[in-house]
């Protein structure tokens, strides 16, 4: 009868596995590197120029403009130029039968909204 044999270990594998080792760990060091090197190459040598060339024209007699005024109160560079020509329109009277109209329309809008303050609520007193 033989004794038995002791468990191998990484120390006691066989040695043609550890050159494959060595070689891939090689490789990748040398892509690794070369990347590098030609990276910190190419972004040394690039640089960027931004050249402004100044161009006379012509002047017109034409009739300068004016830019929209903003909507008041409206905060800094925000400016909607649909809202400020909705405000260049002029408001024109309503006539007394319109004015009614909308006065009741907008009793049963607020109506609504005291009654159902949430979709949530709405929803609960429909069933749905």
């Amino acid at each position: 009868m033989q004794p038995p044999e002791e468990p191998r270990t990484i120390e006691s594998a066989p040695a043609r596995v550890r050159p494959w080792l060595a070689i891939a760990a090689a490789a990748l060091s040398l892509v690794l590197i070369s990347g590098v090197v030609a990276y910190v190459l190419a972004t040394s040598r690039t640089r960027t120029t931004t050249v402004i060339k100044t161009v006379a024209t012509k002047t017109s007699k034409a009739p300068a403009t004016t830019a929209l005024s903003c909507v008041p109160g409206a905060a800094a560079g925000s400016c909607n130029i649909d809202e400020a020509r909705a405000l260049a329109i002029p408001d024109q009277p309503l006539s007394p039968a319109t004015r009614a109209l909308l006065a009741s329309q907008l009793v049963a809008a607020r109506a609504a909204a005291l009654r159902y303050p949430t979709v949530a609520d709405a929803r609960h007193q429909s069933g749905t």
